[in-house]
């Protein structure tokens, strides 16, 4: 928030270095909303060769009161941008794959109570892509810090299947957003990925899409009308 000539703006900031990254240690873009903490929160995760910017079409379809941060992958992808694990073209990545990055997002979850006034128990999550493995992976890893997420043309780790994590899962509430078309994720993915949250015991709402590697129109609103559903859940 800037405040020029006694009137208050609200907009994403980019944090690169200083204090705050340092005690965060990623890279991220936040918007602090109008009023005193704690924050309910979403953090947005992008997908394999994004950033923080990439995200924030979606921030139309959330709780616009509430605190959005976006943090950068720690890892430089040899495509382009950045990722939360560097894999081959024909590979999956694995659940142990994301232990790296789920070691830096943990810290950076660790400091936003600290650093931006979060309530972390009342912390709410978006993924694109490769965001949503972090995200399943992270609340497979740490299912105290994570009630519900929205993922978006993403995927389950490889492995997860077998792996005793996997239970960590249950009674989280999933939005999920696919493409029909997706030419990234095949839908055959999308659908082992739900498959996975079913068996796991998790509250998924699960959609698909004519569209590729993206939200559609109606997607968007139907991903709006959720997060309203989550707002007006927590008030409750």
């Amino acid at each position: 928030m800037v405040t020029i000539l006694g009137m208050s703006y609200e907009y994403p900031v980019l944090v690169e270095d200083g204090a705050v990254r340092e005690r965060l240690g990623l890279v991220h873009r936040v918007r602090v909303p109008v009023g005193d903490a704690p924050y309910q929160t979403v953090v947005m995760v992008h997908g394999r060769a994004g950033n923080e910017d990439v995200t924030w079409v979606f921030e139309q379809a959330l709780p616009q009161n509430w605190l959005v941060i976006a943090p950068r992958a720690p890892f430089v992808d040899p495509l382009r941008g950045f990722s939360w694990h560097v894999r081959g073209e024909t590979e999956w990545s694995s659940l142990g794959d994301f232990d790296p990055a789920v070691a830096a997002f943990d810290q950076f979850m660790t400091g936003l109570p600290e650093v931006y006034g979060v309530d972390l128990a009342n912390t709410h999550f978006l993924g694109f892509s490769q965001g949503c493995a972090l995200l399943y992976a992270y609340a497979m890893m740490r299912p105290e810090r994570v009630n519900c997420l929205s993922a978006l043309v993403g995927f389950m780790p490889a492995g997860a299947e077998s792996s005793p994590l996997l239970d960590n899962l249950k009674d989280k509430r999933v939005w999920m957003g696919v493409g029909r078309k997706d030419d990234t994720i095949p839908i055959t993915q999308s659908q082992r990925c739900a498959n996975l949250l079913v068996q796991a015991g998790a509250q998924l709402d699960y959609r698909e899409y004519e569209t590729g590697h993206k939200l559609n129109r109606a997607g968007i609103q139907n991903l709006k009308k959720w997060w309203n559903e989550v707002a007006t859940a927590e008030k409750r």
